[in-house]
């Protein structure tokens, strides 16, 4: 598994996508190929077996979507290695596979007044009981799908934690003819007894093969965050 080769890859396609100009339109990839292709290079990339998918591609062409898309409970769900990212690769019952990341902060140390959120990169400052995690990527990739944005959020011990804002969401589609964002920002500010803080992203892709909805969650809560399929 080569996670960083298959990031390198996906961010290069959306570039190339980004840069095309009117002149690029005409070299465009047929929408249902670009789909088909992105959704198989992911899929291979982790190990999924060639039959499975087949079956995937075909339900995917044929207008539906993938458990990993649907926000279903994956099978299983595992920890890789992946330096300056807490990344989890969860399997689904019909074979696909969601990679989501959120990006580990870099401690900085500080004396005196402390302005969290002036610093650059994503970075963890300690004020009494409150830890700032400030400009955190969290993403989300299911191969066609790609979501991401950054975060600040703060750690209060003891305490109930909560998230600052969110902002600077990119999307990716592979073979969308158009994209709504249907949600983006913090839904529930602060951790309490009921659960954690809570922000999504969520957004409407269409295509030739019909529409679906993706969410990429943050949920912030008992020292902790991690990114919720919906």
């Amino acid at each position: 598994m080569h996670l960083k080769k298959s990031l390198t890859a996906i961010v290069a396609l959306v570039a190339s996508i980004a840069l095309a100009g009117p002149a690029g339109a005409a070299m465009a990839t047929d929408p249902l190929e670009e789909m088909e292709d992105a959704g198989r290079a992911f899929l291979t990339e982790y190990d999924v077996p060639s039959a499975t998918q087949d079956e995937l591609i075909a339900e995917l062409l044929d207008g539906g979507t993938w458990d990993s898309m649907s926000g279903v409970a994956p099978v299983s769900s595992s920890v890789v290695p992946d330096p300056g990212y807490t990344t989890t690769v969860s399997r689904f019952a019909d074979g696909s596979v969601e990679v989501s990341r959120v990006e580990a902060p870099t401690a900085v140390s500080s004396t005196g007044f402390i302005t969290p959120f002036a610093i650059s990169g994503c970075s963890s400052t300690t004020s009494g009981t409150k830890k700032y995690i400030t400009n955190c990527t969290v993403d989300k990739w299911t191969g066609v799908i790609r979501l991401t944005f950054k975060a600040d959020f703060t750690y209060v011990t003891p305490g109930y934690d909560y998230i600052d804002r969110v902002f600077e969401k990119s999307i990716f589609w592979a073979g969308a003819s158009g994209i709504t964002v249907d949600e983006f920002g913090v839904s529930k500010k602060y951790e309490n007894a009921a659960g954690p803080a809570r922000a999504n992203l969520t957004v409407i892709g269409s295509s030739i093969a019909g529409s679906s909805s993706s969410t990429l969650g943050l949920r912030v809560g008992a020292g902790g965050a991690y990114q919720v399929n919906g």
